[in-house]
């Protein structure tokens, strides 16, 4: 009897006591992880935003359901997804720059929308054109793999200028790397999305 009772109680001081919460959720399966495939934002739907940059007013069809930040000191304006893989989604970027600095003329967009990158294959400029009234131009650099694009387009008025971005990247050549999800549509989201940008 004495036996037992001793038992009992060394059982209810090691194992008899409430499981703490940090060994309950050792016990569950961790949470799944966010999706490493990539997003089709081809068909994101593109929404008018009036916006304001250093006294600039403009407006641009933006996407929707996107995460807008803004750096008042740099003089930009971001937009990205939430809900898809971070680093394999377009990012969108409007910024005001210095009118002496600005491209003024294609080929000069064009070598800075390759820039110095190390990608392998390399990005090559596959369009490059005036925007209507001369009112600005675009660049699209890509990877001939489909794993990344970046189109960049000037804006002018007067001494303002505004330089919209959208940079996309799925991978970098690796073998288990994916192209952009159906990447001309994709392309053509973004010279629309750049292309909508007007002075107020």
């Amino acid at each position: 009897m004495k036996h037992t009772a001793l038992l009992l109680a060394l059982l209810l001081a090691c194992g008899g006591s409430q499981p703490t919460p940090a060994a309950d959720a050792a016990k569950k399966p961790p949470a799944a992880a966010p999706s490493a495939e990539a997003t089709d934002r081809s068909a994101t739907p593109l929404k008018t935003a009036s916006e304001t940059i250093d006294g600039v007013a403009f407006s641009i069809d933006a996407p929707e359901g996107t995460k807008r930040e803004a750096n008042d000191k740099d003089k930009w304006i971001n937009w990205t997804f939430t809900d898809g893989n971070p680093l394999k989604d377009p990012s969108v970027t409007v910024k005001l720059v210095d009118a002496a600095m600005a491209p003024r003329d294609l080929d000069t967009l064009a070598r800075r929308a390759v820039g110095m990158s190390q990608d392998k294959p390399p990005p090559e400029v596959t369009k490059k054109e005036e925007l209507p009234g001369g009112a600005g131009m675009f660049a699209l650099a890509e990877r001939a793999d489909g794993q990344y694009f970046k189109l960049e387009a000037i804006h002018r008025k007067d001494d303002k200028v505004l330089q919209c971005t959208v940079t996309y990247r799925t991978g970098t050549g690796r073998p288990d790397d994916k192209p952009i999800p159906n990447v001309a549509a994709a392309k053509t989201w973004a010279e629309k999305l750049c292309g909508s940008l007007k002075f107020n």
